[in-house]
């Protein structure tokens, strides 16, 4: 028996099983290396969508900011016209608590005057008639 046709057969054999081994490992690597870039995509889509997302943020966070901005300069401007507005106020209650001094003693000098023009004025009522009266009864003894 021809050993060189066996030997041939078995090189052959491990010449089969050594690519097998080498085509399995490549693939093996193969897969290691896709697993590895998809998981370098799947990290670089993560990242980009986290960016995105940050960007969002701080573009709501910087809308926000300049809302509030706007909002303090409003409250700022209500609390001048607030203060403003207080000093009328008491200006106006001065005013008032003034006018109602000066109506007072318009009253009391009126009251004064109408008293003292309204007694004038009936005690000369009150002299009048105590003459009429006073003639009445004359009359009246006339009469008798």
């Amino acid at each position: 028996m021809d050993v060189s046709l066996l030997k041939t057969l078995l090189n052959s054999f491990f010449d089969f099983a050594a690519s097998y081994d080498q085509a399995r490992s490549t693939l093996h690597d193969i897969d290691v290396e896709s697993a590895r870039k998809q998981l370098f995509v799947a990290a670089g889509e993560r990242l980009t969508n986290s960016m995105f997302g940050d960007q969002d943020k701080v573009e709501e966070a910087s809308s926000l900011r300049q809302l509030f901005g706007d909002m303090k300069k409003e409250i700022r401007a209500l609390c001048k016209r607030a203060q403003d507005l207080q000093v009328l106020l008491i200006d106006a209650d001065e005013k008032v608590q003034e006018d109602k001094l000066a109506t007072s003693f318009a009253t009391q000098e009126f009251d004064a005057c109408f008293d003292a023009d309204f007694k004038s004025d009936l005690d000369q009522k009150k002299e009048n008639l105590e003459a009429i009266r006073q003639e009445l009864i004359n009359y009246k003894l006339c009469l008798d």
